[in-house]
């Protein structure tokens, strides 16, 4: 397949079936010898342009041969990270094109090992993996990614791992409150007894009682989940955060709340949520998210972008014109690291579009962001260096 792709791309045009078979191998296909190809002509030709004109040139290259022959029109899915228009498609395909073999639709690891990689940034360091801790009741700890399968010995608390998620007994009646606490580096998941599925990115806690009593279903937040709440119109589920409160009855939605970072957003996927802050409170559709400003206090209502927000859930980072510092927090959290800067260089004019797949090694990841934001990067230890 790796020979037919490269002899699709020395073809001036492409037929739809030629960008349909591109479009699925970027999706599907993990490192091969096509990286080694595209890396290969892209260094080439970067040498003979600025930095900021890179992309620009790479989509003006691809544009023609990844339009359609008859425009689709945009549909919603959120189960894969996809673009609202052509144009875009295109623009986050001039990352996707010359670094196809770091990014996959499929949360599944990387099968080579990133030494050469390792040896131009100076050290590597490996993706982050399924990892936490749970805090029972009565104050005992369980290091999930050390503890076998099977029943959690925790009294009155109905609880089950397999493989890498927590399940809650629905018949449970203990009401104590657990924790589960992704560190850097980590993900969970987890059932709650009434069959609530939670996803918990890296650096993130979740409080929740064992079973839920009384009139209504509530938990809270510090950092970044996903959840698909299960249906249950006399019992409301509450997400609580240091700013806000989420409310829904049945749906499914992402909240973003970590406290280093300036905004805390909610989006919504399927279903309605009410979310408040003080006396505002905000009602969303499917689509639309909240972002709470916490120097200004102010909560408002906008168009989200659903696919970006649940794609670290679906094992992908997803920029669009982001700060480079907020890419760097969104990689130094999921790579355990710390990010340092040169004093020369303004972060805060370099902005970040394009995904990658979060199961490569920190060196793949940091050679993509090379190339699309202009910056060098040296990684000793647990220290990222940026400079220009």
């Amino acid at each position: 397949m790796d020979h037919y792709i490269i002899a699709l791309l020395e073809k001036e045009h492409w037929t739809e079936e030629d960008r349909q078979r591109v479009m699925h191998y970027l999706a599907t296909s993990d490192r091969s010898e096509l990286q080694q190809h595209l890396l290969r002509r892209f260094r080439e030709t970067a040498g003979q342009q600025q930095p900021g004109e890179n992309a620009k040139a790479l989509l003006q290259q691809i544009h023609s041969r990844l339009q359609p022959v008859t425009p689709a029109s945009p549909r919603f899915r959120y189960r894969k990270l996809i673009i609202a228009s052509t144009a875009a498609a295109a623009a986050l395909l001039a990352v996707v094109v010359m670094t196809a073999p770091h990014l996959s639709l499929k949360n599944k690891k990387t099968t080579t090992p990133a030494t050469l990689m390792a040896s131009r940034f100076g050290e590597d360091v490996a993706p982050g993996s399924n990892k936490a801790t749970l805090t029972l009741g009565n104050g005992k700890t369980v290091v999930l990614e050390e503890a076998k399968d099977g029943a959690i010995a925790a009294g009155d608390e109905k609880i089950h791992k397999t493989k890498d998620e927590l399940v809650y007994n629905h018949d449970g009646q203990s009401t104590a409150m657990n924790t589960l606490q992704t560190p850097k580096g980590g993900q969970y998941q987890v059932v709650l007894s009434d069959g609530t599925k939670v996803w918990l990115n890296a650096a993130s806690t979740l409080t929740y009682p064992a079973a839920f009593g009384g009139n209504s279903r509530t938990v809270t937040l510090s950092g970044e989940a996903y959840f698909e709440v299960a249906a249950n119109p006399n019992l409301p589920f509450f997400v609580n955060t240091a700013g806000e409160q989420v409310q829904v009855l049945g749906t499914s939605f992402n909240v973003k709340a970590y406290t280093e970072e300036k905004r805390h957003t909610t989006t919504l996927i399927t279903g309605s949520v009410k979310v408040a802050r003080a006396e505002k409170a905000v009602i969303l559709q499917p689509g639309e998210q909240t972002v709470y400003t916490k120097a200004s206090g102010r909560l408002q209502a906008s168009g989200g972008d659903p696919a970006r927000a649940i794609a670290w859930k679906n094992g992908q980072f997803a920029f669009k014109n982001d700060d480079l510092k907020d890419v760097m927090q969104t990689i130094s959290r999921w790579y355990d690291t710390d990010v340092q800067y040169d004093e020369t260089l303004d972060i805060s004019a370099i902005h970040v579009t394009g995904f990658m797949r979060r199961q490569a090694n920190l060196s793949s990841t940091l050679e993509i962001l090379e190339l699309t934001a202009g910056v060098h990067f040296k990684v000793q230890g647990r220290t990222i260096s940026v400079t220009r």
